[in-house]
């Protein structure tokens, strides 16, 4: 498979192979087609003969042989604006020196001279990107839509692993001292205690000394006689 790009802009490669018969003397080498210009190129061998109306057809349609740029081994055609061309489509070239498809030889001889050509547009090199337009007007702010339904509680996810135990932090400043509570009230007595075991007897002091002989009382009343 050959791939040829004919100069100018707009060109479009077309990929093909050659399917004549081994023995012919028309032969097609290389074919581009020009989507843009609808021009197509071919390159090959007695595809124009000298006393002969050359014959070229493009997926059944005739196209326009332009003579002056076409020669022995070129051909310049062109691709009518009906006829459109569709990336990746294999089209059926024929070329004749002398008669199209359907008309007998005019003498130079049949087979050799005819050959046919599958075609295959295939898109040509993106182009640089054109320059950034200037930025347009901002539209008004259209009108607030209205508030979308609440969406269903999402399921609870899983508890995350307890977290490691933070600094203890500094002691807090002691608290102002309370109010002093009122006195509570008496409580009942309790019960008499029992009584203690009693203590030994003490040691016998030692005896006084004898104090002195009192006065004389006086004397008793007489008895009576007997």
């Amino acid at each position: 498979m050959t791939f040829k790009r004919k100069l100018g802009a707009a060109s479009v490669l077309a990929a093909a192979w050659y399917s004549g018969s081994a023995w012919a003397i028309t032969q097609i080498g290389d074919v581009s087609v020009d989507t843009a210009d609808h021009v197509i190129y071919i390159d090959g061998t007695d595809l124009i003969l000298s006393g002969y109306t050359p014959y070229v057809q493009l997926a059944g349609v005739p196209l326009t042989i332009n003579t002056g740029l076409s020669n022995r081994t070129h051909i310049q055609a062109t691709i009518p604006e009906g006829l459109t061309l569709s990336f990746g489509v294999g089209y059926q070239l024929y070329v004749s020196p002398d008669r199209s498809p359907t008309t007998p030889s005019n003498g130079y001889g049949a087979p050799t001279d005819q050959a046919y050509f599958s075609v295959y547009v295939g898109a040509g090199a993106t182009g640089s990107t054109g320059a950034t337009g200037a930025t347009g007007v901002t539209g008004a702010t259209g009108p607030t839509g209205s508030t979308g339904a609440t969406g269903a509680t999402g399921v609870t996810g899983a508890t995350g692993p307890t977290g490691t135990t933070g600094a203890t932090g500094s002691t807090g400043a002691t608290g102002a001292t309370g109010i002093t509570g009122a006195t509570g009230s008496s409580g009942s007595p309790g019960p008499a205690g029992a009584s203690g075991a009693t203590g030994a007897t003490g040691v016998t002091g030692a005896t006084g000394p004898t104090g002195p002989t009192g006065p004389t009382g006086p004397t008793g009343a007489t008895g009576s006689a007997g």
